[in-house]
């Protein structure tokens, strides 16, 4: 099938000016030439729908064409590694719920305290979409348990800094030592589908990695917390009696 530019675009639904941009980042190849009318066919169209297929999934224009330039990576390859770099890591979904039921739940101004976390975006609303079900259960959760909301919440917008600044230094690590050289040889490995499994068996690993060491943490600080309770009893006893001894125990020296 031969067509012009402009019925290209309609058949791909792009426009003129985006198929000749991607002409011009050597994402297609060129048309053939009849006088000054560029004619388009039937490659054109299978490039462009396999472009957008991999543009949805996540890989950007550029490593897209550096793909195609190379030859290299059959379409289940390509298909196989973006599935599991790109996959996310949390599989929360959102939720919708009254505004007097989150206040319900949470105590009132908890859409305010919320959007400080960015799980909410529009704190008039009402019903209130909130971007993460599974971490409003969790802070309802801990909030019954005693801690106030907007402590939490205060706390929680620093260690989710620190837990950014984790997360990017263990995909960083995994970028500068297995994407990067593969990049680096133009996407030439014996075994795409190799590479992609070993993504997909590093993402549950890091979970479970970062998991484990945040629970040691915890028994670390959780210790370190009791023994600095258990000395602030004991000086405020010594306060109350300077010998050392408790109101029961001198009781009992009486007897």
């Amino acid at each position: 099938m031969e067509m012009t530019i402009d019925r290209l675009a309609q058949h791909v639904s792009m426009s003129s000016r985006n198929i000749r941009e991607w002409q011009r980042q050597g994402l297609l190849p060129p048309p053939t030439r009849r006088g000054r009318v560029g004619i388009y066919g039937d490659e054109h169209v299978a490039r462009i729908k396999r472009v957008q297929s991999l543009h949805a999934d996540g890989f950007p224009l550029d490593l897209i064409r550096r793909m195609i330039d190379t030859g290299t990576g059959s379409e289940t390859d390509i298909r196989h590694l973006a599935a599991e770099v790109l996959a996310p890591f949390s599989t929360s979904g959102s939720t919708t719920i009254s505004r007097e039921e989150l206040e319900h739940r949470l105590g009132p101004n908890a859409a305010a305290q919320l959007a400080k976390l960015g799980l909410i975006a529009d704190t008039e609303a009402d019903p209130v979409s909130v971007r993460d079900a599974e971490t409003l259960n969790l802070i309802e959760g801990l909030t019954g348990a005693g801690i106030s909301l907007e402590r939490l919440v205060a706390t929680l917008v620093d260690v989710r800094a620190h837990q950014r600044s984790i997360a990017e230094m263990i995909l960083r690590a995994y970028a500068e030592d297995v994407w990067e050289p593969f990049v680096s040889s133009k996407f030439h490995t014996p075994d795409w589908g190799s590479l992609a499994d070993n993504a997909g068996r590093a993402r549950p690993l890091t979970v479970a990695l970062l998991t484990h060491l945040q629970r040691t943490a915890l028994d670390d600080a959780a210790k370190s917390l009791v023994l600095h309770e258990v000395q602030q009893a004991e000086r405020a006893l010594e306060d109350i009696d300077p010998s050392g001894r408790s109101q029961r125990g001198r009781a009992d020296d009486d007897h």
